[in-house]
C-alpha cells in the first residue's frame, strides 16, 4: 500500500475513533443526570445539591412500601425529561413552592410530618408528591411523573405517559385500570406553558390567584421491575384549554381547586360523575412570562418563576 493511502487511512481511523469517544462521553453525562441520589433524612450532600443545579435543598420522603401510609425514607432524584417534537406534551412542567406544614393542613393529610424541598421546575421522570387515600384517609407518598402500566416491558414507556386525555382515560388500556381504581391528587400551585412568538417558545407561568395551592387530577400505578422491584407512577390528566388559556395552549390539566371535587375524585365511582370533573377549569388566573431557564430541568430554583417581560 501506497505510503499516502496509509497516511489517509490512519487519519480517518482515528476521526471515527474520536467521534465514538465524543458520543460515549455524552452519553455517560446523560446517564449521570438519571442517577437516584439517596441521602440520609436531615443531611444533603453539597455536591449532590449542585448536580441537580439546586441552591437549597432538604430531604424529601419517597413513598412508602404501603402507598400512602406515611412510613418512608428519604431520596433525592433527578432525571432529565424528554420533549416531544421539541415542544413539552400538554402539561409537562409544574411547581409546588409551599411548605409541608402548609400542604399538610391544606389537603388534611395524615401523615403531617413531610418533608420535602420546594419545587420550582417539576418536570417529567422526576418524583413529585401525590396524595391518595389509605383507609379511608389522605396521605402523601412520592412517585415518579409519567405512568408506567403495570403491562409495560420497560420503564421508559412513562415517558409516554406524563398526560392522560380526560376525554379518553377511561377508554385507553394504559390508563384504564387507573382510572377506575387508582386515582390521585397531585398539588401544584402553578403549570407552566409555552407560547409561540416569532420563531421561539416563551415559557408562561399560570396561577390561581386565590388559591395559594391546589390540585391536578392524576393517576397511579404500580410497576414491577424485570428484579421484582416495585415502582410507583403518576400522571396528570389534561383536558381542554379553558378561554384564558386557549391563546397559548389547546390542552390544560384538570384543575381540582376546592376540597369538594377533590373528595369526589377520590371517592366517587361512577364513570359519568367522575368524567364530569374532568372539564376545563373557571376559576381566576393569571398568567405572566418567565426566564427560558425554565426549559432546563436542571434548574429548580427561584429564579425559574420570577416574572420577566414578553419578548418584542
Amino acid at each position: 500500500m501506497a505510503p499516502g493511502a496509509q497516511i489517509i487511512i490512519t487519519i480517518l481511523n482515528g476521526m471515527v475513533l474520536f467521534r465514538i469517544s465524543v458520543f460515549f462521553v455524552d452519553y455517560v453525562k446523560e446517564i449521570e443526570g438519571m442517577i437516584n441520589i439517596s441521602v440520609e433524612p436531615g443531611r444533603v450532600n453539597r455536591e449532590q445539591v449542585n448536580h441537580g443545579q439546586v441552591e437549597k435543598l432538604t430531604p424529601c420522603r419517597l413513598r412508602p412500601p404501603r402507598v400512602f401510609s406515611g412510613n418512608s425514607k428519604a431520596w433525592v432524584a433527578f432525571r432529565p425529561s424528554r420533549l416531544v417534537n421539541g415542544v413539552y406534551s400538554m402539561c409537562g412542567r409544574y411547581t409546588l413552592t409551599v411548605n409541608s406544614d402548609y400542604l399538610a393542613e391544606h389537603f388534611q393529610l395524615r401523615n403531617t410530618k413531610i418533608e420535602y424541598y420546594l419545587r420550582y421546575n417539576i418536570a417529567p421522570g422526576q418524583n413529585v408528591p401525590v396524595i391518595g387515600l389509605n383507609r379511608g384517609e389522605k396521605g402523601l407518598a412520592f412517585m415518579r411523573w409519567g405512568l408506567i402500566p403495570p403491562w409495560a416491558k420497560e420503564a421508559s414507556a412513562g415517558y409516554k405517559m406524563i398526560n392522560a386525555r380526560a376525554e379518553t382515560v377511561d377508554r385507553k388500556p394504559a390508563f384504564r385500570a387507573s382510572f377506575y381504581n387508582s386515582r390521585c391528587l397531585i398539588p401544584a400551585d402553578s403549570f407552566f406553558e409555552w407560547k409561540k412568538i416569532g420563531g421561539k417558545k416563551q415559557p408562561v407561568r399560570f396561577i390561581l390567584p386565590d388559591k395559594p395551592v391546589f390540585a391536578f387530577a392524576g393517576l397511579w400505578s404500580l410497576w414491577h421491575t424485570p428484579e421484582g422491584e416495585k415502582v410507583f407512577s403518576c400522571s396528570i390528566i389534561a383536558t381542554m384549554s379553558n378561554d384564558f388559556v386557549k391563546n397559548i395552549h389547546d390542552r390544560m390539566p384538570v384543575i381540582l381547586a376546592n376540597k369538594e371535587a377533590q373528595d369526589k375524585w377520590l371517592t366517587w365511582s361512577e364513570t359519568g360523575k367522575l368524567k364530569s370533573l374532568l372539564r376545563p377549569y373557571q376559576g381566576k388566573m393569571r398568567s405572566y412570562a418567565v426566564s427560558t431557564r425554565v426549559n432546563s430541568p436542571h434548574n429548580d430554583s427561584p429564579d425559574c418563576i420570577e416574572e420577566v417581560d414578553f419578548p418584542e
